[in-house]
């Protein structure tokens, strides 16, 4: 009788009063699933319910819903929703992703932003990078490494089925002039041109290979005079011109470093009265160090001295920046 449901030994059958059959039953999660459709006769709809009775039985069962929704197509993202969502779901450090921010918005997005990335081609990938100032070949490569990189995890994810990222070696490069590290003699004229607390932040970065934003952050316990060395735990880097102290670079970062001779009496000076300190042993203290100042923006090219510049014109010092630039 139309609009009155027939209970069966599995599922339920109803007649509606256009003549359809509606099935539906009570899946294994304990929900009510109706069929995606109405059927013309009762042995049809019989037999959808059959089907999903021995899905049951075979352990393959997924709700009706859901294996719908798997057959329609997916959503094909444009390359600026995906490269975006991408860069801030990595867990990168703040430092990494405002560098590939930068290059998201700067070199990317205005070339790719609007294309769907499966119609991202090739041709057109080659096009934009015979369109880029062949004068800053770094950051070109860093871009389209960046590109490359963004394209491996779209296939991954089954947005795209393969990598339109295939120039040769456009991701690596060379260096347009060798930079030399300075020498001793030239370091020694650069250090005894700096205030007592730079000259430390200088001779660590040169004697030591700390990062300018390792130095910063080391604490006075951090320096162990006994054994000299000091202990790398934490570094400072600068946002959109705001300090954020975190880990080091990489794991590998976190590390005790040895300290030369000659190196470890400036930094026990600049430490001063604590009498730990002074008996040879780390002080203990997580207050900065007198050199760190605290944490501070600075510029993108800091200003080189004048005397680092007669003394080396042509190398750098500390990893990072010159020795005593804001």
């Amino acid at each position: 009788m139309a609009g009155r449901a027939a209970r069966r030994g599995f599922g339920y059958l109803r007649k509606l009063p256009s003549g359809r059959w509606q099935a539906t039953y009570v899946g294994p999660d304990l929900v009510r699933h109706n069929a995606p459709t109405t059927f013309d006769t009762k042995g049809d709809a019989e037999a959808w319910l059959g089907k999903e009775k021995w899905l049951i039985t075979m352990g393959q069962w997924v709700s009706p819903a859901e294996r719908l929704a798997a057959l329609r197509p997916k959503p094909r993202p444009t390359f600026g929703s995906y490269a975006t969502s991408w860069v801030q779901r990595r867990g990168l450090k703040p430092k990494t992703m405002e560098g590939y921010e930068h290059l998201l918005a700067k070199y990317l997005l205005p070339a790719f932003a609007e294309t769907e990335l499966a119609n991202i081609t090739p041709t057109g990938v080659r096009d934009w990078w015979d369109g880029l100032d062949r004068t800053t070949p770094t950051v070109n490569a860093r871009a389209y490494a960046l590109l490359k990189a963004i394209f491996n995890s779209a296939i991954a994810d089954d947005f795209t089925t393969t990598n339109p990222c295939r120039i040769r070696g456009a991701s690596t490069t060379q260096r347009l002039r060798d930079v030399r590290p300075a020498t001793v003699a030239e370091l020694e004229i650069i250090l005894a041109t700096l205030p007592e607390s730079r000259r430390v932040v200088a001779a660590l970065c040169a004697w030591c290979a700390l990062r300018i934003g390792e130095v910063l952050e080391l604490r006075r316990k951090d320096v162990d005079v006994a054994q000299r060395i000091v202990k790398v735990r934490r570094a400072v880097s600068w946002v959109h011109g705001k300090s954020i102290v975190g880990t080091p670079k990489s794991a590998a970062g976190i590390r005790a470093v040895s300290v030369p001779p000659h190196v470890m009496p400036m930094s026990t000076g600049c430490l001063g009265g604590d009498r730990r300190t002074a008996r040879g042993r780390s002080s203990g203290s997580d207050e900065p160090t007198p050199w760190s100042g605290g944490p501070r923006p600075r510029p993108r090219r800091t200003p080189r001295p004048a005397a680092a510049s007669a003394a080396a014109p042509h190398r750098r010092t500390p990893r990072g920046q010159w020795p005593g630039g804001r």
